[in-house]
Parts: C-alpha cells; structure tokens; sequence
C-alpha cells in the first residue's frame, strides 16, 4: 500500500512499535539497520482466516533497488558476523600462500596442524625472497591483520611487509632483553605494527623504550582496503621467525583478539615498547588446550555465517592440493603446545568474552596508527555487496509474509 509508505516515516518509530495495517500488525526495525549495507529486515503480517494479507516489495521499499545475490562460493575460514568480516588464513594453504627458498614450511608440534613456515633466510628489505598472500575482503574499510607466530628469542622476531606494491613497513613481535622472556619460544598471535615515531610519554600507554627513543614499534597498522582481491608480501627482517596463520578482521585490536579465550590469563607482565595498560598474551587458546582461534571465533559469534566469495582465483579447484607438502627439514625450536592434537570445537562449551586486555577506547587504541590505503586491481573489482529480498507465503491460521533483506551496516 504506497499510501502507508507515504504517511509512515519508518525511521521515527520505535523499535517495539507495531504497525496497524488491516487489523494486523508487523514488527518495526529502523531504517539505518539495512541504510547502506547488509542486515537483515523481517517483515511479517497475519489477519483472520480468510483474510487477505499482501506484501509489495516495491512500496515497501520505495526507491531502494532489490537485486539477487551474488554467485559465491563458501571460502573456508572467512566469516561474516554481525556485519563485520574476519578471516583465518593458514600458512600450508598453497593456494593462496606462495613460498620462496627463504622460507621452508617445517613441523611442529605447537603449529596448527603440526606444520608452519619459518625463514631461513633474513632478506635486506620487502623485495628479497619471501611469502606472498592472496586474499579478499567483501567490501572498502579498516582491516586489521595478526600473525600467529613463534620464534626464539629477540634476534629473529621482525618481518617487512606491503600490500599490493605499496610502502614497506616492518612488523615488530614482543622484543624483551632478557632470554627467558616467555614471549619466546611460544606461539601467540600478534597485531600486525609498524614503527610510528613521536613524542610520547605516557607509561600507561607506552613502554620505556618508546618513551626515551620516541618511537613506538607497536604501533597498530589500520590497512584501509578496497573491496577484491589483495595481496601481501611479507619477508624475513630476521632469520628464524615461524609464522602459522594469518588473521584478517574488520574488528578494531581492543574489539577482538585471536589470543583470547576462557581462561588464557598468559600475558606478559611488561613489554619495553607498550605501556602498563597495554598487555600482550604470549599464549593462545591452541598453545593452551588445543583450541584453534577460529574454533573459538565461531563458537564466541554464533551469528558467524561462512562467506561466499565471488572470487574466483581465491577458490582452489577440486583437483587441486592446496595442504602444502609436507615438513621440511629444518628443526623447530623448543617448545610448543601445553595440548596438542586436532582443533575440536566442541571443547569451547562456554562463549568466552573477548578481553583483549587493551584501552577500551578505539581511540586510544589507534592513536598512533597509520592507515594505508590499497587499492584492488581494477579487475578484482566486482561487487560482492548487495540486496536482496526472498518472498515467502505461509498459511497456518491466516497468511504471512516474510521477507529478508541482506546488507552490512555502515562503518
């Protein structure tokens, strides 16, 4: 009915109101909850027996464009949940991981799946011999990348990397002087940094050495990406760092952190580049019982729905083995996992909390941060955003209606 479209405002209702329309009545949602993005809108409508009920998609929408869906394909370890995107890329994907003499892919037994890559090799800068990464974000944003990581000491905990042939920045790992650090020799995941220089003086922010060199090594890198395909380089600053896994997220580093889970309390009491309130773990959920951090993503946000890519080159193809060939020669540090075995998601029975244990506030958290846009290539373009409405009739005791709508909201 355009009439009721017109003499309803949508948006100047309240959530819990009802629409009166033909002695029904219809839940309210706000406009902005679909404004721009993806959400999910239910309409619904029941009268008497025998009355008639109609829905029209195109008054109820008015100007708003309905489109199908896109075709995709699931992409595994890439979720979308409560309108934000994360992704859980492991270093044996050959697909999307490509390797160079530098970097070997070795066992051990604290890596998920008992396999990681380690550099041999250090190279002088991003361009030398090194890991190259595929992957895809659904839409233009903030993305947010951690490593999960292990290395020995303080001589081989650094890397270069870029995005898509841009600027060279380094990632600096935990870094104490003193060799029994128990950020060694443990694998964790970190936040993907950069080296910000400034004058800061804030210890509840910042660590000794940030203080008296005036440059922060932890500073947090916010990637702004355009939607598509991407690709990251990453070298070895150091020699012997091993890498696992790659976490890519639109949540902000205080919002989630892959390292947290019910009970990990492992996290270091001081850290010479970050401050008081700033505490990094040194363990993860896998290091600690044997729960993978995608395990516990998916069972913390049950709303967690597996994207369907629309890039193709991201999608192996069923012929291909893309689980990597196997361990390599070179032997892995001491140490490992408390629990090792295969990742059972059962075991996360109750939904921990995600306490990063770092400001609350976004702000203080990004302060120093660089956002470095990237562009996809022109080609990798293709939209993988849009609406769609599904139409269904059920008929119990009158008719009903539904329909979805699918969009995220606006960052």
């Amino acid at each position: 009915n355009s009439d009721f479209i017109i003499d309803k405002e949508l948006a100047t209702f309240d959530p819990n109101s009802t629409w009166e329309i033909n002695n029904g009545s219809a839940p309210y949602f706000p406009t902005n909850l679909f404004s721009g993005g993806e959400a999910y809108l239910v309409f619904g409508a029941y009268g008497l027996k025998g009355m008639n009920v109609s829905v029209s998609i195109d008054s109820l929408y008015g100007g708003m464009t309905i489109s199908e869906p896109k075709a995709g394909t699931a992409l595994d370890g890439a979720y979308k949940a409560a309108g934000e995107f994360t992704m859980f890329l492991n270093m044996e994907n050959t697909h999307l991981v490509k390797t160079s003499n530098a970097w070997a892919q070795i066992a051990d037994s604290g890596a998920i799946n008992n396999k990681a890559l380690i550099c041999n090799t250090k190279a002088d800068d991003v361009n030398g011999d090194g890991i190259t990464v595929k992957f895809a974000v659904p839409k233009e944003g903030d993305y947010y990348f951690w490593g999960r990581v292990a290395y020995l000491d303080n001589t081989g905990n650094s890397l270069f990397y870029r995005f898509d042939n841009g600027a060279e920045y380094i990632w600096d790992m935990p870094d104490e002087d003193a060799s029994t650090a128990a950020c060694y020799q443990s694998w964790h995941y970190f936040y993907m940094t950069h080296r910000k220089t400034g004058t800061y003086t804030d210890p509840a922010k910042y660590g000794t050495y940030t203080i008296e060199n005036g440059e922060w090594r932890h500073a947090p890198n916010v990637i702004h990406l355009t939607e598509g395909v991407h690709e990251l380089k990453i070298s070895g600053k150091e020699a012997g760092m091993m890498l696992d896994e790659l976490v890519i997220t639109s949540y902000d580093i205080s919002e989630y952190d892959p390292n947290a889970c019910e009970g990990n309390n492992h996290l270091l009491d001081t850290c010479k580049f970050c401050g008081t309130e700033w505490k990094h773990y040194y363990k993860d959920g896998y290091a600690i019982n044997g729960t993978t951090a995608e395990a516990t993503f998916k069972a913390t946000y049950a709303n967690a729905r597996t994207w369907l890519c629309p890039y193709e080159e991201m999608i192996p193809a069923e012929n291909e083995d893309h689980t990597g060939d196997g361990a390599g020669t070179v032997t892995p540090p001491p140490g490992g996992s408390e629990t090792t075995g295969t990742t059972d998601s059962s075991q996360q029975t109750t939904a921990p909390e995600q306490d990063s244990k770092k400001p609350t506030d976004t702000a203080a958290a990004t302060e120093e941060n660089t956002s470095a846009t990237v562009e996809a290539p022109e080609e990798e373009k293709k939209g993988c955003s849009g609406s769609f409405a599904i139409l269904s009739l059920m008929g119990m005791v009158g008719m009903g209606a539904m329909l979805a709508l699918r969009g995220k909201k606006e960052n």
